[in-house]
């Protein structure tokens, strides 16, 4: 074909990652042309701008397949902010009422419940526990699939103060508290304390995408946290792509 395409190697490192599609091409593509050095997934998923293709070409790699082609199709993005995000301004709903004596008790505002629990979608919240007290001890007591979007050494130390993605369920106390107010209790009655999403997806690869974004490549080289779950850089993170100041982010809401 004359139309580029990606590789996807299975390797060690770069250099060998070089000799394992030299070796591939010229078994099975000799007249294919290679522009470009490999770049590890970890950079690629920072900076590369679409090509979902490739991600699911991963898992399929083995040391038998050790490459994979896939087509460069990118996502489409629309410039003009209008099309594909859609900015709606706000409810004021304010926190639930401690409403003893109403049966069944509600988890969200009464104006928010047929966004939580009546389409086709799984509701999901990536909350934060600097602003929601023993959070990581309340998932692991509550019936509430959950996960830390750190992992590692960045989990065990930064657990108590980390995102954590759960997937929410109406009659949990965890989803009351996020609107009731008494999650904060003793803090800032005004930060939000977690960011709520519906998907499709399944929650592993919805966490899957969400890890790409806890860190990011700042302008010296290095890595610097982002807490896109802590207001107000979600929003300020919205506005810009919908001006498209930063087309790069299309990703996190793809």
């Amino acid at each position: 074909s004359r139309h580029p395409a990606l590789a996807a190697v299975l390797a060690p490192g770069s250099a060998d990652a070089q000799s394992v599609i030299a070796r591939w091409i010229a078994e099975h593509a000799p007249f294919a042309v290679v522009e470009a050095k490999p770049v590890a997934l970890e950079s690629w998923s920072q900076t590369g701008f679409g090509n979902w293709d490739l991600l699911a070409a991963l898992p399929e790699l083995t040391a038998e397949v050790p490459v994979r082609l896939v087509a460069q199709d990118h996502v489409s993005v629309q410039t003009d902010g209008q099309s594909w995000l859609r900015i709606e301004a706000p409810a004021e709903l304010g926190f639930l009422e401690e409403d003893f004596g109403q049966f069944p008790r509600r988890s969200v505002p009464k104006r928010l419940e047929p966004l939580f629990w009546t389409g086709p979608e799984k509701n999901f919240a990536v909350i934060d526990a600097a602003a929601f007290p023993a959070l990581p001890e309340r998932l692991s007591a509550s019936d509430m699939r959950h996960g830390c979007l750190f992992e590692g050494k960045a989990e065990q130390e930064l657990g108590e103060t980390a995102p954590w993605l759960v997937e929410l369920a109406p009659d949990q106390r965890i989803v009351r508290d996020l609107f009731a107010g008494t999650a904060r209790e003793g803090r800032d009655p005004v930060r939000p304390a977690a960011v709520f999403l519906s998907s499709g997806d399944t929650f592993s690869d919805l966490r899957a995408h969400l890890r790409q974004f806890v860190r990011l490549k700042s302008s010296d080289g290095g890595w610097a946290r982002f807490r896109f779950w802590e207001g107000p850089y979600p929003f300020g993170l919205i506005e810009a792509v919908a001006r498209n100041e930063l087309p790069e982010f299309t990703r996190f809401f793809a």
